[in-house]
């Protein structure tokens, strides 16, 4: 647990996550194109290619199963390493409490001591 006190480590491990998110989406806007598998389904996929070669809306270069479960997996990856990094800052917004406390204020539950409840008037 102490490893993940250490700022550095930290700071490498954002840096990394980041760029691993930012070159994904980039690569995504630039190289999506779809496949005709043998099997007649479409596979919509990225990855770095010569678009000069071909124009076809449904591109000719072949790939093993193996290459489609890599490409798959990559992005499940960076959907994983996306989720992490949101609840890590969720984590860290909701331990400095700013979150919280304004939750507890809005919806008058934040009690003083030897102080009545709130008092609500339904209609």
């Amino acid at each position: 647990m102490s490893l993940f006190r250490n700022t550095y480590i930290i700071k490498l491990f954002s840096f990394i996550g980041l760029s691993i998110i930012l070159l994904n989406l980039a690569n995504k806007s630039v190289y999506t194109h779809i496949h005709l598998t043998k099997t007649g389904e479409l596979v919509i996929h990225a990855h770095p290619f010569n678009q000069q070669d071909d124009n076809s809306p449904i591109k000719s270069h072949h790939h093993t199963a193996l290459e489609f479960l890599t490409l798959s997996a990559f992005d499940i990856f960076t959907l994983t390493v996306f989720m992490f990094s949101a609840l890590v800052v969720a984590q860290v917004i909701l331990s400095k409490n700013y979150f919280f406390k304004t939750v507890v204020k809005q919806t008058h539950l934040f009690y003083s001591k030897n102080k009545s409840p709130p008092l609500e008037i339904a209609f």
